[in-house]
């Protein structure tokens, strides 16, 4: 029985290199939004920056995403949990 636990939320562009995280929200128009969602940036997504500036290439599902997030949209991305037992 989990429930949720409160994170902090912050914008993508504040990963440093190696870190990871979850996307909580996506947040713009809806062009832009479903744009994202294509390429694998949607809610739920686990990411790890690989280097971050303009563009930044993230790590998503197994693959590296070169993305250039425009002033229009906000990618907000919480702290990731592992669940994982050593």
């Amino acid at each position: 029985m989990h429930g949720e636990q409160n994170q902090d939320v912050f914008p993508l562009a504040l990963l440093q290199s190696g870190q990871e995280g979850q996307i909580v929200e996506v947040l713009g128009s809806d062009v832009r939004v479903h744009q994202l969602a294509e390429v694998g940036l949607r809610k739920g997504c686990a990411i790890r920056m690989i280097r971050p500036g303009l563009p930044c290439v993230l790590a998503i599902d197994g693959r590296r995403l070169s993305v250039r997030l425009h002033q229009d949209v906000d990618v907000l991305v919480g702290s990731l949990v592992s669940t994982k037992a050593s």
